[in-house]
């Protein structure tokens, strides 16, 4: 599996699993989306994360409420009522630092949202602002998933996920799918032709041979304005096993655009368009 070096890029993966679809077709045949009921009744109510220390644990839990009450979303740490939602967290072990996993359930215990948050374990973990760079993805993918017409999607530029070099074309076209997928995942509408509120997302395979079962593996993605002016670069490598390259690509390059996505959306938040 393909996995960052922390000093060369300090990314986070968000996984959403079983949830309402928010970038699917405004088909008004399909059931109401369950997590719209978050503003109109009780808010949600952040249960301290589970796999550490009980103070750890309510930092973290802070940390997610106060993301999502920055997004409008009524969150604590404390008070519910039967109308309120659930988000249970997990810290689990991760290479290069932890996984955040969270869990949003209704009062029936329904489940409602699974998402997965990466990154380096916080030097200052006993306060919650320590804990801001896992947290924010997971509220920001609740946000998307419950209203994605939030003003955190519309002031946000679109993306076109354009050319992928170095790579055979079936396995550009892949990465690229994963690309155009992760970002939609985090919050970014994805586009199919250029347009005046457009970035576009070019990448660069390089592989290169460090003895018979080992490859170098570099991806650099250049993120462009709609006149061609370089915005930003998300760059990283690291050495896998050929036979991941040769026979594992489509998982591989799944998370290259998980690991990725961050990066890029870090990016385009700094192009974040102007009120409308």
């Amino acid at each position: 599996m393909f996995r960052l070096a922390a000093a060369l890029l300090a990314l986070l993966c968000v996984a959403c699993g079983p949830v309402p679809r928010p970038f699917a077709p405004d088909d008004k045949t399909l059931a109401p989306n369950p997590l719209l009921r978050l503003t109109d009744h009780g808010g949600v109510v952040v249960a301290p994360a589970a796999g550490l220390p009980l103070v750890q644990g309510r930092a973290v839990a802070e940390a997610v409420a106060q993301a999502l009450r920055e997004a409008d979303i009524p969150a604590n740490t404390r008070i519910g009522n039967p109308y309120s939602l659930v988000l249970d967290l997990q810290a689990l072990p991760s290479p290069g630092g932890l996984a955040l996993a969270a869990s949003l359930v209704d009062q029936d215990g329904a489940n409602l949202f699974d998402g997965e948050s990466r990154g380096a374990f916080p030097p200052n973990p006993e306060q919650p602002a320590g804990w801001a760079v896992l947290a924010q993805p997971l509220a920001r993918a609740i946000v998307l998933a419950m209203k994605p017409e939030s003003a955190i999607a519309r002031r946000l530029p679109a993306v076109l996920v354009g050319k992928v070099t170095g790579a055979p074309a079936n396995d550009a076209n892949a990465l690229a799918r994963n690309l155009a997928f992760q970002l939609g995942r985090a919050g970014l509408r994805v586009v199919d032709a250029p347009g005046a509120d457009t970035i576009t997302v070019e990448g660069e395979v390089t592989i290169a041979e460090l003895g018979s079962e080992t490859r170098r593996l570099a991806i650099a993605w250049r993120v462009m304005d709609r006149n061609g002016v370089e915005l930003g670069r998300v760059d990283m490598q690291n050495h896998v096993p050929r036979v991941s390259i040769e026979r594992q690509w489509s998982d591989l390059s799944f998370e290259i655009a998980a690991a990725s996505a961050e990066g890029i959306l870090d990016i385009a938040e700094r192009a974040r368009l102007g009120p409308e």
